[in-house]
Order: C-alpha cells, then sequence, then structure tokens
C-alpha cells in the first residue's frame, strides 16, 4: 500500500482523522477508533454526512481494535465509494457507480 497516496487523497478530500477512544466494556478492551470527517461531518458508509460518528462512519482502524494495512485500505476504498456515490448526477456517473460496486465480479 502506498501510504503517501492515502495522505494525498485525504488531503484531496479535505478529510481529518477524528480519534476517538473506544472501549469494550464486555472484555475491557481499549482502542482507538480514526473516524474520517470533512467540514460537512463524518463520512458514512452509506454516502451520507451525520454530526456525531455512528456505526457506519468510516474508520481506519476498522473497528477500533485493529489498526493494520487491510484496515486502511478497506477505509480508503469506502471514501473513493462515498465520493463516488455523492457524484452520481447523471447516467454516466450512474453507470460508473454501478459497475465498481454493484456488478458481481
Amino acid at each position: 500500500m502506498d501510504y503517501k497516496e492515502v495522505i494525498s487523497k485525504l488531503e484531496e478530500y479535505d478529510i481529518t482523522v477524528f480519534p476517538q477512544k473506544h472501549i469494550d466494556h464486555q472484555s475491557g478492551w481499549t482502542g482507538e477508533n480514526l473516524f474520517l470527517k470533512n467540514e460537512n461531518g463524518f463520512l458514512n458508509r452509506r454516502g451520507n454526512y451525520t454530526k456525531e460518528p455512528t456505526y457506519d462512519t468510516i474508520d481506519l482502524s476498522g473497528n477500533g481494535y485493529c489498526f493494520s494495512e487491510e484496515s486502511v485500505k478497506e477505509a480508503m476504498e469506502q471514501v473513493e465509494n462515498f465520493f463516488l456515490f455523492n457524484k452520481v448526477d447523471s447516467l454516466e456517473t450512474f453507470g460508473k457507480y454501478i459497475k465498481k460496486n454493484l456488478v458481481a465480479h
């Protein structure tokens, strides 16, 4: 994974990382979510913004415990999908979204 490319993408979309401590009350494990947000709010996997982090907020750590190359890769794919979804305003952009996200491979 090219981490400089990750940084460039985050900067391109004016995304900041919002760290938030996470505690699993059953196990006692502690971790830190690395939620993504910009001036519009927290980015969510469903293509919308929220004022506060939710279950669907895109998280570089995956779930607060698993910050890894795979969790960063997955989060960046979600960021790309988020902005692709928000650009759907024509048949052409709809087609791109469908091909990237909904066509079986």
